[in-house]
């Protein structure tokens, strides 16, 4: 279908489509091309951001969400929570910061035992909990760890 290339809105929501899609290429592709037609526009940068991150560019993607804020200083708490989340990511991890000539210090272990009492307090007082990681969220049906742990 024939499109028009200067239409920055259709370019745009085609980067939208290509994202559903998985096709992260492509919707780069487009979403630089509205971006170039509407540079103080934010929605093309949010498009190659995201299409950035599912690539496993989480630089580029950090870059293009700081050029949003940039751009749009105020709101876009979406926005500000992703830059926060990829900043956690890309750091370096303490462990990296341990200067090569100090010992290594062994981290305790955590018996089954330990975590199948730690799983039951919780379980008892919450039921389910969300979980955060360094990079990801995701949510733990406890009673089905409990289950499991047994």
């Amino acid at each position: 279908q024939k499109y028009d290339t200067n239409d920055a809105k259709a370019l745009c929501n085609r980067a939208a489509t290509y994202i559903a899609l998985g096709q992260f290429e492509d919707a780069i592709v487009d979403a630089q091309a509205a971006a170039k037609l509407h540079p103080n526009w934010v929605k093309p940068y949010y498009r190659m951001a995201v299409a950035h991150e599912n690539l496993g560019n989480p630089e580029k993607a950090l870059e293009l969400y700081e050029r949003i804020i940039q751009l749009e200083p105020t709101g876009n708490i979406p926005v500000k929570r992703n830059i926060m989340r990829l900043k956690r990511c890309l750091s370096p991890s303490t462990d990296a910061n341990v200067a090569d000539d100090e010992p290594e210090v062994e981290s305790p272990k955590i018996t089954g035992d330990a975590i199948g009492k730690a799983i039951e307090s919780v379980d008892s007082q919450l039921g389910r909990v969300q979980v955060s990681t360094t990079c990801n969220d995701f949510n733990v049906d406890l009673n089905k760890v409990k289950r499991e742990h047994r």
